[in-house]
């Protein structure tokens, strides 16, 4: 099924890849050592992305084996495999008359941060911003049989965390060491606790508590198991992991993408396959929009088929770091954002987390409309959105900051439920204190 998407420019970037979490000030503090990307001489191998023409895949393979080049990762719905060669052999595959092209393998980054532990359950600020008074039509109850599967592909899922779902959750490891429930990063539990933290008088809540009419799907391409190394992946993974995403939503379900990741490298395969993927009109991607703080675009957000999501703050300014483009789509909450870590809680910055908040509430309102398509979807949040900055759509906000209530009255076509209603949870605690960090992201 081929659906339509917003027309957006997509220019190429420079090869340059940026974190997605920025550093916060907090109570307990501890260090985290990227694995530096590696860099080769021109006679040393490189990863390449080696796109094979319609139908040519297995004869691609069978010429890789015969001229030595052991594939890495090999992808039947997108037709491609990931390898490392050198130049000269990277100049063979260009010829061979199965291969459409040949790129190198960008490398995408999560970042780093620090902890604070909230106390009590609180309703954090981003949750509260964007339910915009919605009242859950199913009141909390937990649906038998999913209509949406929420895949989110990062660093791994602490499942032993007391605030996080342990049922209606199942993942995928997509690295080469390590498990998808566990999480050393801590940047994918973070990510997951806006999303899907359970509302049971403990830590905080997410987006989708309890998950009702969702299920979670973890794939794990950063990080191992120990340590704290968040390391880094590459496109091809991603693609690959986007893949994974797809063979867990059945013909039945339909499927949102939630990338707190990115780097600056425009590749070719990669826009194919989130491109392929949106055309089915069952999968939504949601990224980052990035964290440079200038005019830069970053990938996957900005390519056409995905929603770039920029980062405000609690009072609904522009969050410094968010990067500003043509690509931008829509806003959420990501400063100062207290969300789940293993074992703990920390309160971190970045476009990193204001995604999830605009993947769950997609999720979400999927949810309550299956039969929608994913450009209804996107419509919805889109033209829903409050209007922040330059009137109508500009490069900071995109189309503004989402709201789940008025989302869910545009898509049910009755304008009956924007008087703001009751609140879909409730807490037993106080109204979430704005915390004050001692510095801002940069």
């Amino acid at each position: 099924m081929l659906t339509t998407i917003p027309t957006r420019n997509t220019n190429m970037a420079t090869f340059r890849f940026l974190p997605l979490a920025l550093v916060v000030l907090a109570i307990f503090s501890i260090s985290l050592v990227l694995a530096a990307p590696p860099v080769a001489s021109a006679d040393e191998d490189v990863r390449y992305i080696i796109k094979f023409k319609s139908k040519k895949h297995g004869r691609g393979l069978d010429t890789m084996k015969q001229n030595g080049i052991r594939a890495e990762i090999e992808d039947d719905r997108y037709e491609f495999a990931a390898a490392r060669m050198n130049k000269a052999k990277k100049e063979e595959m260009q010829k061979n008359p199965h291969v459409e092209y040949v790129e190198e393998d960008a490398i995408r980054e999560p970042s780093q941060y620090q902890f604070v532990y909230p106390g009590i359950q609180t309703l954090p600020y981003g949750i509260k911003m964007i339910m915009d008074g919605f009242a859950d039509p199913d009141k909390g109850a937990v649906s038998n049989t999913p209509k949406v599967v929420l895949c989110i592909i990062d660093s791994g899922y602490d499942v032993t965390h007391e605030d996080l779902p342990k049922t209606k959750v199942t993942g995928v490891n997509n690295t080469r060491s390590g498990t998808w429930f566990k999480d050393s990063c801590r940047h994918g539990t973070h990510v997951a606790g806006i999303a899907v933290a359970l509302n049971n008088n403990k830590g905080v809540v997410g987006v989708i508590p309890n998950l009702g009419r969702v299920v979670l799907h973890i794939v794990k391409v950063f990080g191992a198991d120990s340590g704290t190394s968040c390391a880094w992946t590459y496109s091809s993974s991603l693609v690959s992991a986007l893949s994974q995403c797809q063979a867990k939503a059945s013909s039945t379900q339909k499927l949102v993408v939630s990338m707190s990741l990115g780097g600056g490298y425009n590749s070719s395969m990669e826009n194919y396959a989130f491109q392929s993927a949106y055309n089915t009109g069952r999968v939504l991607s949601v990224a980052a929009t990035g964290n440079s703080g200038g005019t830069a675009f970053s990938y996957p957000a900005s390519y056409p088929s995905v929603i770039s999501v920029a980062c405000v703050t609690q009072t609904k300014g522009l969050c410094s770091f968010s990067q500003r483009n043509s690509q931008v789509d829509l806003a959420a909450p990501g400063y100062f954002v207290t969300s789940t870590i293993p074992s703990s809680y920390a309160a971190y910055s970045g476009t990193s987390m204001s995604t999830p908040h605009v993947s769950a509430a997609a999720a979400l309102l999927w949810g309550f409309h299956p039969t929608r398509t994913n450009a209804d979807i996107w419509a919805a949040l889109r033209n829903t959105a409050q209007d922040l900055g330059t009137a109508g759509r500009d490069n900071s906000f995109g189309s503004g900051l989402i709201s789940v209530r008025r989302a869910y009255s545009w898509l049910v076509g009755s304008s009956k439920s924007l008087t703001t209603s009751t609140s879909m949870l409730t807490l037993n605690s106080t109204a979430t204190p704005t915390p004050t960090p001692t510095s801002t992201p940069t």
